[in-house]
């Protein structure tokens, strides 16, 4: 268990992290691996984030359902661990699990 961020560097974390992937996802790529670690602080200031790790990600195809069992257990969306179709909404649940780490400093599972 980790110190929680405050509220306010939870938020402006988060929005960074809501900003790229709201990127990625104008371009349907899914990233399939977002997790704290993935997210790494810019040296600079320590205030911006940028996502990396784009190994498995995918550009998914319409009417062409990806199905994948890649990625870090403890941030997968349901539908990964039951082997269905990837969507982009599947990065929204790790983004909710860093969320709740960011505020609380332990992980929900």
């Amino acid at each position: 268990e980790k110190d929680a961020l405050t509220e306010e560097e939870a938020v402006s974390f988060i929005l960074q992290i809501l900003e790229g992937v709201h990127h990625m996802h104008e371009k349907n790529i899914v990233h399939l691996d977002l997790k704290p670690e993935n997210v790494m602080l810019l040296e600079k200031n320590k205030t911006q984030i940028k996502i990396i790790d784009f190994g498995i990600s995918r550009q998914l195809k319409p009417h062409e359902p990806t199905k994948e069992t890649f990625g870090t257990p403890e941030f997968v969306a349901p539908e990964v661990i039951a082997f269905e179709p990837v969507t982009l909404a599947t990065d929204m649940w790790s983004i909710g699990v860093i969320t709740y780490i960011l505020l609380s400093g332990a992980s929900p599972f």
